[in-house]
């Protein structure tokens, strides 16, 4: 089980722009996804998770405020490994 991609990044997260991340479940067998992201005043900022049908999905956010954010997957009730990821926007 792993995440990966620009919006999982400590930094290089644009304030007011789209990123994404991947999270790769191929070979974590049947369960459910889940993602969180908070602003540092835990604020939660919506994130759009798409289904690939490949054992993938795609997860975008935007952050609004420039700030450190917290992004939390779990698969299954259960974090994955790096969860949660810290991370800083810029303007």
């Amino acid at each position: 089980m792993t995440a990966y991609g620009p919006g999982l990044e400590k930094t290089g997260v644009v304030l007011n722009k789209w990123t994404e991340f991947t999270v790769d479940a191929k070979k974590a067998g049947k369960a459910s996804l889940k993602v969180s992201c908070l602003d540092v005043d835990l604020k939660p900022i919506p994130v759009e998770v798409q289904d690939k049908k490949d054992g993938t999905f795609l997860c975008k956010y935007m952050p609004k405020k420039s700030c450190k954010h917290t992004i939390t997957i779990t698969w299954g009730g259960v974090q994955i490994p790096n969860s949660p990821f810290r991370v800083s926007t810029e303007s």
